[in-house]
């Protein structure tokens, strides 16, 4: 039986529940991107919304492409270059509320957002049916 109405909105209601108590802000930017649309389009908006902003949030890249790569790149005095630094402009500081980041203590989200592409395309499969 493919995906009815009040499936999908059981589904953003626990996801809304969930996301909450773990992001109250990006719960609260979300929230306003969904008004208006049908329930499945909602349940996908909502999803995809999550899934960008952890893919943002992530040192996936850093951590699966970048760092691998850091064995064969040296410094201009030929040392190993043990991390990266990035440098925040003025108000960029104000907004992280940090001078710089290092890319190697980002979080490595890389299975959750794996797990959350395949939760839209089951989602996207089983309302098809």
């Amino acid at each position: 039986m493919p995906l009815s109405d009040d499936d999908c909105l059981e589904l953003l209601r626990h996801l809304q529940t969930r996301l909450r108590q773990a992001d109250p802000e990006l719960f609260d930017k979300l929230g306003m991107t969904i008004i208006g649309y049908p329930p499945y389009e909602q349940l996908q908006k909502y999803l995809h919304g999550i899934l960008m902003a952890t893919k943002e949030k992530s040192g996936m890249i850093y951590h699966n492409m970048v760092l691998p790569q850091l064995e064969y790149i040296k410094s201009a005095k030929g040392k190993r270059i043990e991390s990266i630094l990035i440098a925040l402009s003025p108000e960029e500081q104000q907004l992280y509320q940090v001078q710089q980041i290092e890319l190697e203590r980002l979080p490595n989200y890389t299975d959750f957002i794996k797990d959350l592409f395949e939760l839209e395309r089951i989602i996207d499969e089983e309302r098809r049916r």
